[in-house]
């Protein structure tokens, strides 16, 4: 089952291909260096992330962009722990 943390929101991403990956908006985290990626890996590479280069963002501080590198659409959003609006 899935565990979230409190005020945590889950986003799932599912492609066509079958690959997948999950990001995570947190509400009063401090800070979210601790959550920065390693480098975008070469292309056709999937690859999923926050454009700040992160996989944890903060929750309530503004719109925020995606990243989905090599990925085989349509790509399928879940989100568990809230809601969010999505502007493509």
């Amino acid at each position: 089952m899935l565990k979230l943390r409190k005020n945590e929101l889950k986003l799932n991403f599912a492609d066509a291909a079958g690959m997948t990956g999950e990001l995570s908006l947190l509400k009063n985290t401090g800070t979210v260096e601790k959550y920065d990626l390693p480098p975008v890996p070469p292309k056709g590479i999937y690859d999923l992330r926050w454009n700040s280069d992160r996989m944890v963002e903060k929750r309530g501080d503004g719109a925020k962009e995606l990243v989905i590198n090599s990925a085989f659409y349509p790509v399928t959003l879940t989100v568990t722990g809230g809601n969010v609006r999505i502007k493509i």
